[in-house]
């Protein structure tokens, strides 16, 4: 009876509440990796995967710890340090800890831009996570179609309605669990007084054992967390939201510690999916490039970091690593100064279509375009698009002038329609397979992009020879202009970039403007500037 006692003033202590700002605070850091919806999250389950995924050692401590302080849920964090200190210490006993029940959101980690969020249904949940006999960590978490499985070295998440892996390191890193929940705890004890209720549940029994219940509110949501007398671990959670009138439960989870892992869990092998994506820490086409970059931070090492930027000829002229194109990072040197790599490849020509803006207006001679580049710049975030291009070209005894000349102009007009829904709108040539590219095909799919984006994207296709002297496009629609961003993507008019380049594209892309967006063009001359690289004079 002492024990329950002792629950019972622990709950009584509870009559602390939490400020606002620092609850949504502390709710939005729990729930970053996840897609952001309009409404307030309503379950508990994504912050527990985000924060099981990234921390390694303590038993197990921040997954019922979190459990433990249930206002985390989507309302507020308990200021009770002593609630939540009991559960952390009885945590340090646990090794391993079952969580079965359901809920009705599933938010991926990984995700592909334009993918539909899954519907609000009710969805089985299955977690087991444990440390072996060695102490090495496992999770083995699947929520509905989304299946976590870190396996202490590498960590997969499993789409299985989209038959797609994603396999990235390990988030453990070999920090202790308890460090990043100490860190948690901080936050916790900051909390201060307002906007959140406390009610005592009493006691129920739970498989046998008993459990005292507590109920946090704030708003339109409720949570319910039971906790075992004895042992102070949590045995039960609930969430719930008023919609419609009336409360629905979101969530149910069923808690349970050290029981036998399964076999076919704990030899848990991820499918061999369709499609697979890699972190570029380990997928092996850029295993040269990562190698290429230690040997830069090495020479840097050595030799002063530029006060600006740096261009370095590259030692390799074969492989993936002559191939790549993904900017990297230099380790130890990053993180502390801001330097970055971004590897040029292929041509001049190729570096300055994909780095000049705005497209089309830019004049290179065909033998200059055709330069070779096998080099590695070296810059800094503040470095912009035009400062890269003139310190290359000043690196390689080059310039870049301008003059005024009569350019032929596309004017774009709206006739007021209302748009379809961005992701019903498609290239008129599908491209499922990825083939070679044609006029009219889709270039990037599931990608919402706004009318602008898809102008400029017609004008770089078209002007791809570096001529400037083909057509320009000139916006005079009224349509949204902004980078359509998530949750809602407002602003986006399509999900598909057609290719546009040559001249049979022209009839098409017109065809296709009108019939999708009744948009217009017509045709006039006017004055524009052309940008001309040349040889320094």
């Amino acid at each position: 009876m002492r024990q329950v006692k002792n629950i019972e003033e622990q709950i009584q202590d509870l009559r602390q509440t939490a400020d606002a700002g620092m609850h949504d605070r502390i709710l939005g850091h729990l729930q970053n990796v996840l897609r952001q919806r309009q409404t307030r999250p309503t379950v508990v389950q994504p912050a527990i995967r985000a924060l099981l995924g990234e921390h390694p050692v303590t038993k197990l401590a921040a997954l019922v710890a979190i459990l433990a302080a249930l206002a985390v849920f989507g309302t507020s964090l308990s200021p009770s340090r002593s609630v939540y200190a009991g559960v952390v210490k009885a945590l340090q006993q646990v090794n391993a800890v079952h969580i079965s029940g359901w809920t009705t959101q599933v938010s991926p980690t990984h995700t592909v831009i334009g993918d539909e969020p899954y519907p609000s249904q009710r969805y089985e949940v299955e977690i087991w996570e444990w440390f072996t006999a060695q102490g090495e960590y496992r999770l083995y978490d699947r929520q509905g179609p989304i299946l976590l499985w870190d396996n202490g070295n590498r960590r997969h998440e499993y789409h299985a309605d989209k038959d797609r892996l994603y396999v990235s390191t390990a988030r453990n890193g070999g920090r202790p669990y308890a460090a990043r929940f100490r860190s948690m705890t901080e936050n916790l004890e900051s909390l201060q007084k307002r906007g959140i209720r406390i009610t005592d549940l009493g006691v129920r029994a739970i498989e046998g054992r008993p459990a005292k219940g507590l109920k946090t509110e704030r708003g339109d949501r409720h949570y319910d967390l039971w906790i075992d007398t004895e042992t102070n671990l949590p045995l039960e959670a609930n969430a719930w939201s008023f919609r419609d009138g009336q409360w629905r439960q979101d969530m149910h989870r069923a808690i349970r510690y050290d029981p036998a892992i399964p076999a076919s869990i704990a030899s848990y092998l991820p499918p061999a999916a369709k499609d697979v994506h890699y972190s570029s820490d380990i997928d092996p086409r850029y295993e040269k490039w990562n190698q290429r970059l230690l040997r830069i931070a090495a020479y840097y090492a050595e030799h002063p970091l530029p006060e600006g930027m740096d261009l370095l000829p590259c030692d390799s002229n074969d492989g993936p690593l002559a191939r790549c194109y993904a900017p990297g990072r230099l380790p130890g040197i990053t993180e502390r100064t801001g330097h970055w790599v971004m590897p040029l490849r292929w041509t001049l020509g190729a570096f300055l279509q994909n780095e000049f803006r705005p497209a089309g207006l830019l004049r290179v001679p065909e033998d200059i375009a055709a330069m070779p580049l096998n080099h590695d710049l070296i810059i800094k975030n503040e470095h912009t698009a035009r400062a890269r291009i003139e310190f290359v070209l000043g690196r390689l005894g080059l310039e870049l002038v301008e003059t005024a000349e009569p350019r032929n102009v596309w004017i774009a007009h709206y006739d007021g329609r209302p748009l379809k829904p961005w992701r019903q709108v498609k290239a008129p040539i599908p491209n499922p397979n990825h083939a070679p590219l044609r006029p009219g095909m889709a270039v990037s799919t599931s990608c919402p992009t706004t009318i602008r984006e898809l102008f400029e994207g017609f004008v770089f296709y078209q002007n791809q020879s570096l001529t400037a002297d083909q057509i320009l496009i000139v916006d005079e629609t009224g349509l949204p202009s902004e980078p359509a961003g998530p949750p809602d993507y407002r602003g986006a008019a399509a999900s598909e970039q057609p290719y546009w380049g040559g001249k049979e594209s022209i009839e098409i892309a017109k065809r296709w403007f009108q019939e999708q967006f009744g948009i217009t063009f017509t045709e006039e001359t006017r004055p524009g500037t052309v940008h001309i690289v040349r040889r320094h004079r």
